[in-house]
């Protein structure tokens, strides 16, 4: 991490601050960014160390970088050959180009709910809601992709929280958290019934207020002594202040004491401090120092949340007390003074209560009465207290489930409000950690200037032979962040000012885990920063050693590429043929590793140029970083101190050693003992100091399993998992003094990542925040210390297999682990699953109930991808167990899975030879397959690549389409139409048997055609229109006169005439195809021009389009009139005419249209062309990206910016199906002949794969994705087989529809036109 103060990952402040850092509110609940300047505070690790404090107005910003200022939105030079990202997100684009100083926004799916309630008071009440609503609640969230997590302080609270006077710190500091926006709810709760609860001593007084008060008292000494004995100032802190010292530096077995807390010395102490204080300080600041603890969280809850809809009042009313007052449990529940009501305390809850009544809306106000009993509320001995809590039960879960759906929706509609990204999820989520991870990174950089300028020599080298570049470094030595600043600076270096930066810090995420996922992430972002085909990023290591050095060449100079690799070392990857050893001259790759991959790194890469050692930290650098956590705590330390520190660092010169010592000097006071006795030698023992802290805090076994449990976590935890962990060890529930079947209490996780905060990094995966080690030393240490021998080891997994296989869930108190909730896939039980499996029950457990179980591996590869997967295998493979064929299958054809799972099936049948023998894994799940009845398409002939062939496989990077077309004939249902422009080639398939029956070359530029009956065809040459005989080979006629030369549109009026736009794009022309003369001519009228054609297949209307009108109107012809019929206008409207269609029968025609001057997503119109009329109007949430129209199958189909296909009832209006399928946008649908079934693709080969729907059920029929980019598809008349075009590959493809019993439908051969003449080839180049 270079001389840095930050690590991989990004902490709690780093999620707060940087996910937003120039970002935007959101609406109510659903704000997915945060601003910069959130301060730090930190907690004490050693017991005579005062807590880090902070004056609440004081904020520090972060030290400026050293370096060159990044633009906030890329501004990348025009290159018509590479490709503008239009179809991505515009706050997306910067992302793909690597630009990281720009807002981000975080996707995290998670709940969060704090209640806020007095320490005794509603003790029953939050149990049982812990009990019986929060299950359910976790649940419904569950079902609907989110996670829930209950934050509740004083659950559970034992006598530790109030030595140190931590606990009022804990709650602000969730309160804080809860507040952040990135959160997609979080609901305040308020338990206030009758009871305020007691003032509690400030924990610190700025100096200037506490020495002014202290001379302004005029009681005696005692007074003041008892104030300075108390109270010590901490110069250490900015600006100095007095702080309250822990309970039992003065009150030696403090916890004894609170088995009766009305006689505790404590009670008594804090009772006069707090009487002294009131009557000392003015009264401007009682409200500051002396408001009970209740008071200032509700007031700050209230008015810092800021919307009503998520505020919730829970008041409970007892009956029969008056008479009360004298028993023991009735102080629990009110402020007594000497046996009676507390009058200030009875008159600051009715205030607070009007207060909250004014913020809470009445649908979120529960209010209840109970008799009162003897011991307080006893829902086991009184049944009055039973019925009381189940109604309390009832109504919270109403309540909190409308909010909950209420929040989920507005979330939805942001999401739709900010429209489709243009890239995948998991993609996209991954750029947005990596780019978080270098800002942490970078934000506290400090010198290293020698480093920094070699890798700026680098990068600039013109001459000679490129190599990758290779950092490295002992552990800790900061090559992460000079590896983060090479990203940051790159911009700056002469001729990279327009670079992509593809930057990678592997293991910081679960995406990057292996060097498979970090590649397959990489060079997918490559190939949508260069247009290159995605397949190209779903390859095995073996074939990138072949494929990368080609693909790198497509670099441009204007657009020059940088790669950052960061943790080569991570990366189980024994094999580096996939490195190139010589580079482009665009492009440079930089690497850091440790000493043990380098060994193999010199081997591969000998020369010696291509190595930097990071140097040791200077004196300077090490005060450098020390000075940065100093000032981002608002924290200085004494000059003894400071020496000490440096004299540490002297010894042990790394950053990650020097951040560590200096988050622990911050901690310190100025009068606490020194830092000396705290300091180690070496990161490692300063590690276990750091632990050993924490267990004379929290106990052994309690840290223990709390360390445990994270470190034999595969990503990290959530905090609700970490909270069902706990809840399910009988060792923390007996330290936490809860019963068997309790939940352990949030606050004790809570407490030890606020004190463990900055060695902890937070992670967003699949919406999960998970929290995980930050640096890679302390998990090493920590998996030492805890998880020490193999009985440990097998103790943590067992319990981490028990939890997420779902045993736990009989026994306990903790969310059930589904495979899936409701339609949402558990995507945390499919990560961390499989490797706790592996190491509880062994590797032949895990492959059973993993890799050959169908489901198990449909729903990772649907929810994770493929690469998880493969992640799976190799975990496997290392452990012993042999699943090659299955990893070379998941290899070949993890593109298509990734698209759609669907295909396994097909895939299976189509890449692996004898299926029995090769692999009785791919066997069974393939007969599992085929017994789930799925329906699918299946070549008639092999056109992907086999597990046999992969290694003699050639590999292209670009393709030039052989075919520009497929077209289906009239009648004829077993031959099919190809068009090859650049050979000049048209062609007719026998589609039974994919053989060509006819070939005419030597055709002139041909472009397109238009079928006239099953044996001529209108094609368009170059501009020229002319008829070929397709059965005799033959030219028949030329179209008098040229289209347009952008706009060649044209069509068929019926078997005699063609319709055409003509060249100046001001008329429509009726030519005769057998004369080639003008039949007829429709003028618009002058100076108006037509910008698009549609004639229905009857031949009997014309639709166009008039650019020149505003709005864009379409023009409607009665061809057999000729005559205009309809002028179609929207006010403040214009028609996307280059998205519509028309009905076979001229009945309606449907055209995608957009608001004038309103930036909003378009939306589909109808028009019924008899009678001109508006017919329909539909505005889906996305955009529409194609449409097309059956008056046969009575429906309209929508492709959508989010890749969804929609179809609408043409009767009855509304949406019969919304189909969701498609992870990028589709350009074509095409339908059968008699509209029940249509294909979906994206003919610029981003995605490349066609999908076979059933409009009328809303079912996917079929999917295929092959190895090459689809150039064209066509759907049979009969909506039975697919036609597909493949890259440059001179046969087409034919995919067949296999039922779910298997059955395929027979079509009977048929000889196209004069059997004399199959396969015959004409030469049509001297017919012109």
């Amino acid at each position: 991490m270079g001389s840095s103060c930050s690590s991989s990952g990004y902490s709690v402040e780093q999620l707060d601050e940087d996910v937003n850092k120039k970002g935007h509110k959101a609406k109510s609940g659903s704000s997915y960014t945060s601003t910069n300047g959130v301060e730090r505070k930190q907690s004490s690790q050693h017991q005579n160390a005062s807590p880090a404090t902070t004056v609440p107005e004081t904020k520090v910003a972060p030290e400026p970088v050293q370096a060159a200022p990044i633009p906030s939105k890329p501004k990348m030079k025009a290159d018509p050959s590479l490709p503008s990202l239009n179809n991505i997100r515009e706050n997306v684009r910067p992302l793909i180009y690597g630009l990281i100083n720009i807002p981000l926004e975080f996707q995290p799916r998670v709940m969060k709910i704090y209640h806020s309630a007095c320490l005794t008071d509603s003790v029953q009440e939050r149990e049982a809601l812990f009990r019986e609503v929060y299950p359910k609640l976790r649940i419904q969230c569950a079902e609907q992709g989110y996670e829930l997590y209950v934050s509740d302080m004083r659950y559970g609270v034992g006598t530790e929280h109030f030595k140190d006077h931590s606990l009022q710190k804990l709650c602000k500091r969730e309160m804080k958290f809860d507040c952040h926006s990135f959160l997609v709810l979080r609901t305040f709760v308020m338990f206030l019934n009758e009871k305020i609860g007691p003032t509690v001593c400030p924990p610190y007084i700025p100096a200037g207020q506490f020495e002014t008060l202290l001379e302004g008292i005029d009681v005696s000494n005692d007074e003041r002594d008892l104030l300075r004995r108390w109270y010590l100032k901490d110069e250490n802190n900015i600006p100095p202040c007095y702080t309250l010292q822990p309970i039992n530096m003065h009150i030696e077995n403090y916890d004894d004491y609170l088995k009766d807390e009305e006689t505790g010395e404590w009670i008594s102490v804090a009772e006069r401090i707090i009487q002294i204080l009131r009557r000392a300080m003015p009264r401007d600041l009682h409200d500051i120092y002396l408001k009970p603890v209740l008071e200032e969280e509700i007031i700050k809850g209230v008015m810092q949340n800021g919307f009503s809809d998520s505020l919730v009042h829970v008041n409970r009313t007892f009956t029969d007390i008056t008479d009360s007052l004298d028993q023991p449990a009735v102080k629990n529940y009110y402020d007594l003074v000497c046996g009676q009501r507390d009058d200030q305390g009875r008159t600051k809850v009715r205030e607070l209560v009007s207060v909250v009544s004014n913020k809470v809306t009445s649908d979120n106000s529960i209010s209840l009465v109970t008799p009162w009993y003897e011991s307080g509320i006893n829902p086991k001995q009184n049944k009055e207290h039973g019925r009381y809590i189940q109604e309390l039960c009832d109504k919270y879960y109403s309540v909190m489930g409308k909010i909950i759906d209420s929040a989920i929706q507005q979330r939805k509609e942001f999401d739709i409000q900010q429209g489709p990204k243009g890239i995948s999820d998991r993609l996209y989520d991954e750029l947005v950690h990596h780019t978080l991870v270098c800002n942490k990174h970078t934000e506290s950089f400090h010198g290293r200037q020698e480093v920094l300028s070699k890798f700026q020599q680098y990068v600039v080298q013109e001459k000679g032979t490129i190599h990758p570049l290779v950092l490295h470094g002992p552990v800790g030595c900061g090559a992460s962040a000079l590896a983060a600043m090479a990203v940051k600076q790159c911009r700056s270096f002469p001729g990279w000012e327009d670079c992509v930066c593809v930057f990678r810090f592997a293991g910081t995420s679960p995406e990057s885990f292996t060097l498979e996922q970090v590649l397959h992430s990489a060079v997918t972002q490559i190939c949508f920063a260069y247009g290159l085909h995605l397949s190209l990023a779903s390859k095995s290591i073996k074939e990138y050693s072949k494929l990368l050095p080609k693909l790198l060449e497509q670099v441009k100079p204007s657009r020059p590429l940088l790669v950052v690799l960061d943790g080569l070392h991570k990366l189980s990857a024994p094999n580096l043929d996939w490195l190139p050893k010589e580079l482009p001259p665009n492009v440079r790759i930089i690497l850091t590793a440790n000493a043990e991959t380098l060994s193999s790194l010199k081997k591969h890469l000998p020369e010696s140029s291509s190595y930097i050692e990071v140097p040791p930290l200077t004196e300077e650098e090490s005060m450098a970083i020390l000075d940065h956590v100093l000032k981002v705590a608002s924290r200085t330390t004494t000059s003894q101190q400071r020496e000490q520190v440096r004299q540490a660092c002297k010894k042990c010169p790394f950053p990650v050693y020097a951040t560590m010592v200096s988050q622990l000097a911050s901690m310190l006071s100025s009068y606490g003992p020194d830092i000396a006795a705290m300091l180690r030698p070496t990161i490692r023992e300063q590690i276990v100091t750091i632990f050993e802290s924490a267990e004379s805090k929290y106990g052994n076994e309690c840290i223990g399993c709390v360390f445990g449990f994270i470190t034999s976590s595969r990503c990290g935890l959530t905090p609700a998992e970490v909270n069902d962990l706990l809840t399910g060890d009988d060792i923390v529930l007996k330290f936490t003094h809860c019963q068997a079947n309790a939940n352990a209490p949030p606050s004790l996780f809570a407490r030890i990542c606020c004190d463990m905060e900055p060695f902890l990094q937070l992670t967003v995966h699949q919406g999960a925040i998970l929290t995980n080690w930050k640096h890679d030393i302390v998990r090493e240490v920590a998996r030492a210390r805890y998880i020490p021998i193999p009985e440990y080891t097998k103790l943590f997994f067992n319990h981490m297999h028990n939890y997420f296989s779902g045993g736990m869930a009989k026994e306990r108190l903790v969310i059930s682990q589904s495979l899936k909730y409701g339609d949402i896939y558990n995507t945390r039980k499919l990560l961390e699953l499989p490797y706790h499996l592996l190491q509880a029950k062994g590797a032949l457990e895990m492959k059973e109930q993993c890799m050959c179980n169908l489901d198990w591996l449909c729903a990772k590869v649907i929810s994770m991808g493929v690469d998880h997967g493969l992640a799976d295998t190799e975990m496997l493979g290392i452990a012993g167990e042999s699943v090659s064929t299955l990893q070379d299958f998941l290899e070949l054809a993890a593109f298509a899975l990734d698209q759609d799972v669907k295909q396994l099936g097909m895939q299976l049948i189509s890449r692996v030879p004898d299926l029995g023998k090769n692999s009785q894994e791919l066997k069974r799940l393939y007969d599992a397959f085929m017994k789930s009845k799925a329906t699918y398409l299946l070549p008639t002939s092999q056109c992907l690549l086999s597990i046999d062939q992969r290694d003699n496989s050639v590999h292209q990077v670009s393709y030039t389409p052989r075919f520009g077309g497929l077209y289906r004939l009239k009648c004829d249902v077993n031959h099919i139409v190809s068009l090859a422009s650049e050979q000049g080639e048209i062609q007719v398939w026998d589609t039974i048997k994919t053989e060509v029956v006819r070939t005419l070359k030597g055709i002139s530029q041909p472009k397109d055609l238009r079928i006239v009956d099953d044996f001529k065809a209108v094609v368009l040459c170059n501009r020229e229109l002319k008829v070929y005989n397709l059965d005799s080979g033959s030219l028949e006629s030329k179209l008098k006169g040229v289209l347009n030369v952008k706009m060649p549109y044209y069509g068929m009026h019926d078997s005699d005439h063609a319709v055409a736009l003509s060249r100046n794009r001001m008329y429509v022309n009726l030519m005769n195809i057998h004369t080639g003369d003008m039949a007829a001519t429709f003028k618009v009228g002058e100076d108006r021009f037509l910008n698009s054609l549609l004639v229905s297949d009857n031949g009997e209307i014309c639709v166009c389009g008039d650019e020149v009108q505003k709005p864009f109107p379409l023009l409607v012809w009665d061809l057999p009139n000729r005559k205009l019929i309809h002028d179609l206008r929207i006010p403040q409207h214009e028609f996307l005419t280059k998205m519509s269609a028309i009905t076979a029968d001229g009945h309606y025609v449907v055209s995608v249209c957009r608001e004038v001057d309103v930036q909003a997503p378009n939306f589909l119109i109808v028009y019924d062309l008899q009678s001109g009329q508006l017919f329909k109007k539909w505005k889906p949430d996305y955009s529409t990206t194609a449409v097309d129209i059956s008056s046969v199958g009575q429906c309209v189909v929508s492709a959508l910016a989010d890749g969804s296909i929609w179809v609408w009832d043409l009767v009855a209006g509304a949406c019969r199906h919304a189909l969701a399928g498609h992870c990028y946008p589709v350009d074509k649908i095409a339908l059968s002949q008699d509209g029940t079934r249509c294909i979906t693709y994206d003919s610029t080969g981003v995605e490349g794969t066609v999908k076979l729907w059933d409009i009328k059920n809303g079912l996917c029929l079929g999917v295929f994705t092959p190895d090459v980019p689809l150039s064209c598809c066509e759907i049979s008349a009969d909506g039975e087989k697919v036609f597909v075009a493949l890259g440059d590959q001179e046969d087409i493809v034919v995919l067949q529809l296999h039922s779910s019993d298997g059955n395929v439908k027979q079509h009977t051969p048929s000889v196209y036109g004069d059997n004399t003449l199959i396969g015959k080839v004409f030469d049509l180049s001297a017919a012109g």
